[in-house]
């Protein structure tokens, strides 16, 4: 299902700000204590950051779209060979993007993108390594990844997050469209309305 542009937007400002939020809260003796998998807590801010920085020259190409809906984008780039550790290789080379400073690293290369952002209209697109989509579900895709890596930072970091509606609702939506697509959503269905668990280790994005 196509995601609105406006609503996007909304989504996509609240979880930059609520991620730069998170970082700013991050101990100063954290930043190397395990973060999500091999990676530190700094490499998946890296790997957030890193994000936020390519969104403006995926969308500065003007390619037409080839990738229908944002569920459609994860399944390809979840079907993409080695595509985990290729995203894992690329976070911990960009953990330069940081600085000394990784609150104000994110907040900086986050208004920036939100300009970008800004200035596109409806019609825009994203030329991902995945494809190119429609940019109000290239942001939905954004918003699953920021607010998910941002609730890990804080687990990981012991700070306490309660992610914004309109960021939380996005990701949640998305989330259910993933599962749907991959033949899911009855299972999901029932988990959610207390009838039946997930399979242990159940996730929509593997």
């Amino acid at each position: 299902m196509p995601h609105d542009l406006t609503s996007a937007r909304e989504a996509f400002r609240e979880a930059v700000g609520q991620f730069v939020e998170t970082l700013e809260r991050v101990p100063d003796d954290a930043w190397d204590k395990p973060g999500l998998g091999e990676w530190s807590i700094r490499e998946l801010a890296a790997h957030v950051v890193r994000m936020l920085d390519r969104i403006p020259e995926y969308t500065a190409q003007h390619a037409p779209v080839d990738t229908e809906s944002a569920a459609a984008y994860y399944l390809a780039a979840m079907s993409t060979p080695n595509v985990n550790a290729q995203i894992a290789e690329r976070a911990r080379e960009s953990v330069a993007l940081l600085g000394g400073d990784p609150a104000a690293a994110a907040r900086a290369i986050g208004e920036r993108t939100l300009a970008a952002l800004d200035a596109l209209d409806a019609e825009a697109s994203a030329a991902t390594p995945f494809g190119t989509v429609g940019i109000a579900d290239y942001m939905a895709t954004r918003i699953l990844e920021i607010v998910v890596h941002t609730l890990d930072l804080a687990c990981a970091a012991e700070v306490a997050v309660a992610p914004a509606p309109a960021a939380l609702g996005a990701t949640l939506r998305l989330l259910a469209d993933i599962a749907v697509a991959r033949g899911d959503g009855a299972a999901l269905a029932l988990a959610l309305s207390g009838r039946a668990p997930l399979p242990d280790g159940y996730s929509a994005l593997r």
